[in-house]
């Protein structure tokens, strides 16, 4: 009997240091998605102000469009 309190002891020694182990990955993993998540927040961000701008860009020239086809007008009446 001597013998088995030996073996629990390592067998519990062996079971916090997996917790530990296990806890020490489930920290890295959720700051890794956590970074992968801002990376991606600031990839939608930086798409989202290119369409934006893309679209800014258009509408100016439409309205330039719109203007010259009016001067055009007024010219021929």
């Amino acid at each position: 009997m001597v013998e088995e309190e030996p073996k629990k002891v390592k067998i519990r020694d062996q079971g916090l240091a997996q917790i530990e182990s296990d806890a020490e990955l489930a920290q890295r993993l959720h700051k890794e998605e956590l970074a992968e998540l801002d990376r991606a927040q600031i990839e939608r961000q930086r798409q989202e102000e290119a369409t934006n701008a893309a679209l800014s860009e258009e509408f100016d020239e439409i309205q330039a469009r719109i203007n010259a086809d009016a001067l055009f007008a007024a010219k021929l009446q």
